[in-house]
């Protein structure tokens, strides 16, 4: 690991720069996601290029209200930015964050990151549709948000993310699911049966779960598995299953009346329940 490295990842001892309400929106941002790299900071705050995002992250850094960390030993990749507890404290005094202050996040480990951050590109993706008009962002839950959720609990699943929107006067919440094809079939086959019983009309009628599921996929051989994969499940009429890099123009088209949910169907008795109570 080189000097200058290390050194970039540091607080300064005198910090330079004086805060401003973008800096503290960078902040907002991240502890939101509860960790995010400089390009998703860039995206979500926004800046308007890499070198400003880069002197608000110093500027927050040297403030000490964020850590920086790096992608385990692959230097190459973007360092990651958590909240620290003063940045905790700056956003409440700030009145940006609300209820007993959260300890500091953990990043997950390396094994975890990169997929944890392919989340993150979509709650990304979301700000920005936001920002440009297309939609109004209610509310984003990350994977870590729905474990022991009731709304899941019974299909025995964690989605990656569920997310609320509003357009032209109506509320969607949809579940995603980000695929970087290190999944077997067997296991989406698995995840996208336990998906129908969420999206089924009797679950959402009884406890609100999201009526739309929505995929990213890494690759176009592995979007035509997935697709294979959720119409053999039955919820290929209300699911969208795009590329990573489609998803902007998905959520930048008008969405059609929301269809059918499939009906219920009863899950195995022995299906193993799979979550962390909160």
């Amino acid at each position: 690991m080189t000097a200058a490295r290390v050194k970039r990842g540091l607080p300064r001892a005198a910090p330079r720069s004086i805060l401003n309400e973008r800096h503290y929106d960078a902040l907002e941002r991240i502890q939101w996601a509860r960790f995010l790299s400089t390009g998703q900071v860039r995206r979500s705050a926004p800046y308007p290029s890499d070198r400003t995002a880069q002197r608000g992250l110093r500027g927050l850094l040297d403030h000490r209200l964020v850590s920086a960390h790096l992608q385990g030993e692959a230097l190459q990749r973007e360092t990651v930015f958590t909240v620290t507890a003063r940045g905790l404290e700056a956003l409440a005094a700030a009145v940006r964050l609300e209820g007993p202050l959260p300890p500091p996040t953990r990043i997950p480990r390396p094994q975890k990151l990169r997929h944890a951050l392919a989340i993150r590109d979509v709650f990304c993706a979301y700000l920005v549709a936001e920002r440009e008009g297309h939609l109004d962002l209610v509310d984003f839950h990350f994977d870590s948000d729905l474990a022991g959720d009731a709304r899941f609990q019974a299909a025995g699943l964690v989605p990656d993310a569920v997310v609320v929107t509003e357009r032209g006067g109506g509320r969607t919440t949809a579940g995603i699911e980000v695929d970087l094809g290190t999944e077997p079939t067997r296991v989406l086959r698995d995840k996208f049966d336990r998906w129908r019983q969420i999206l089924s009309a009797a679950t959402v009628a009884a406890a609100a779960a999201p009526t739309t599921l929505i995929v990213t996929a890494a690759r176009p051989t592995r979007r035509a598995t997935i697709q294979r994969l959720v119409e053999d499940a039955g919820v290929g009429a209300v699911t969208k299953v795009v590329l990573a890099t489609e998803l902007p123009g998905l959520l930048r088209a008008d969405v059609a009346d929301a269809p059918t949910p499939p009906e219920a169907r009863a899950a195995p008795e022995d299906a193993p329940v799979r979550f962390r109570v909160l």
